[in-house]
């Protein structure tokens, strides 16, 4: 399935300027609990063995978008909403998250993969997300 992937209005230049994934996400991640939206995060991202194991007995699943939405979308009809973050540059979708994307969709979600923190504040107003 190919899906657009959503860039920022003004991408950076410079990879070693370009924030992290986590730093772009954690300013959605504010922004969602001002706007007191329903949401989680899946701790899924790379660990030691050890840790990994423990998780993966404990149900962490590889690939599982980033933010998991609960509230409904409020301009779609939709389950709820998931994205999956990426750096402003450079990020690329795996397969197994492709699959995940693909699987939400499938059921009623509405999907977004999002190249940093302004194309995901995009993507949640373009939902009708109230959020500032």
């Amino acid at each position: 399935m190919s899906r657009e992937i959503l860039q920022p209005k003004k991408p950076s230049r410079r990879r070693r300027l370009c924030p992290s994934e986590a730093s772009e996400q954690m300013v959605v991640v504010k922004a969602l609990d001002r706007a007191r939206i329903k949401f989680f995060h899946v701790p899924n991202e790379r660990r030691d063995e050890s840790t990994r194991i423990a998780l993966s007995s404990s149900g962490v699943k590889p690939g599982v978008p980033d933010l998991v939405i609960i509230d409904p979308p409020p301009g779609v009809d939709a389950v709820g909403a998931v994205i999956e973050m990426k750096r402003r540059e450079g990020g690329k979708v795996s397969r197994v998250q492709e699959q995940w994307l693909d699987w939400f969709e499938e059921r009623g979600w509405v999907v977004a993969v999002c190249e940093g923190a302004a194309a995901a504040l995009d993507q949640l107003r373009t939902w009708g997300y109230l959020i500032r």
